[in-house]
């Protein structure tokens, strides 16, 4: 049986206040979007309508694929002020992008994700804070 943890709001800004960019706001993003992780790190910003992302794609070891099943594309409302946040970490093909990577290719984690996966709250609990 796995056990969760559900992070309050308090705990989840404050693991985002440890990292640097991109992976401070892709912890906002995760907990406000309940994507998946890989869901999440395959947005590129051709995806937006606005403040609306059409959800299409993931990365899985990755390699970039589509969603699971068809029933699993879908459009996301976000918030205009993350939208804005998201904007600042640049304008290249993928929002989530480190050292001209997406997440999914980096082989690096910051240590305040690597603390929180030890504490059993990586990124399954901040999807589902």
């Amino acid at each position: 049986m796995v056990t969760r943890t559900v992070l309050t709001t308090k705990q989840l800004l404050a693991i985002a206040a440890e990292l640097e960019e991109p992976y401070a706001t892709l912890v906002l993003f995760l907990a406000t979007s309940g994507l998946r992780i890989g869901e999440a790190i395959a947005i590129k910003w051709s995806d937006f309508d606005g403040n609306e992302i059409r959800i299409s794609r993931r990365i899985c070891g990755g390699d970039v694929d589509s969603v699971k099943t068809e029933r699993s594309v879908w459009r996301l409302p976000v918030d205009p002020a993350l939208v804005s946040r998201m904007r600042k970490l640049g304008t290249t093909d993928w929002v989530f992008l480190l050292e001209g990577r997406h997440p999914g290719q980096s082989r690096q984690r910051p240590e305040a994700l690597r603390q929180a996966s030890r504490e059993g709250t990586g990124h399954n609990s901040w999807r589902l804070a």
